[in-house]
Order: structure tokens, then sequence, then C-alpha cells
């Protein structure tokens, strides 16, 4: 089983870079905004937990990727700043510079990370290295 999911992982890897090359190869990479999230993991056994069935911290977790070509000093770069998937539709709206939809009903509940985002490029811009941020959720 352990295998298995390995494999399902590697797999997703394998097909994200595949996404990336494409954008390369039709030089798209310099004005597309990648965003890669999925759902929280799959408990392995640890603390014998099975499934999806755990509110521990390390099985509630998601991954959230997030790579602006506008901010690239903070591609590769590490934030443990706290976001919920709720995020991933106002971070979008803001990166991509486009006014908030307060009209809809119901009005959105996210917040965006765009501001992290932001952040991180300009640490990286600063401090070539430097791979993590601890700091609040932004507002």
């Amino acid at each position: 089983m352990l295998r298995g999911y390995a494999a399902g992982v590697s797999f997703m890897d394998h097909q994200l870079g595949r996404v990336l090359d494409k954008l390369r190869d039709l030089k798209a990479e310099k004005s597309t905004l990648v965003v890669f999230f999925s759902d929280h993991g799959f408990a392995m056994g640890e603390r014998g937990q099975w499934g999806k069935r755990s509110l521990f911290e390390s099985d509630a977790r998601v991954p959230l990727i997030i790579a602006d070509p506008r901010a690239a000093a903070g591609h590769g770069t590490h934030c443990l700043a706290i976001a919920e998937l709720v995020d991933v539709f106002p971070t979008l709206v803001d990166l991509a510079g486009l006014p908030t939809p307060h009209a809809l009903v119901p009005p959105l509940s996210g917040v965006s990370q765009g501001s992290v985002v932001r952040r991180k490029a300009a640490e990286g811009a600063r401090r070539q290295g430097e791979l993590s941020w601890q700091g609040p959720r932004t507002e």
C-alpha cells in the first residue's frame, strides 16, 4: 500500500513537470500563474491511523504551491504562513490583478495569500538562500 501511494505522488509530480515543460515550450511560462494544490494526504499507519479519518496536523495539511512569474525570486522557497483551500480563489484574483468580485453570493470566505507570494519574492531578492518565513496568516 505504501508503494502504491508513493507511486501516485510520483506520478502526479511527473505530470506537473510535463505541464511546466509544455508552458516552457510554448514560451508561456513568463505569463502564466501556476497553482498546485490537493486535498489532504492519506494516513499510512502513522499512530495506528489508516485512510482519511484523522485530524492530526500532519494529516490535515495540504500542499499549496504558487509560482508567479513576476515573483521568481520567491520560487522554490518554503513558507509557513497558514493558508486554506478557500484562499485559492481570492489569491488568484489578487495575483491576476482582477477586481475582487464583491457581488458573489455567498461572499468569499477566503483570504488572498498574494501578499505572502510578493513578500517571499522580495525576501528572496534581498537574501538569496533564505528558505523559510514564519508569520501569521495574512489578511
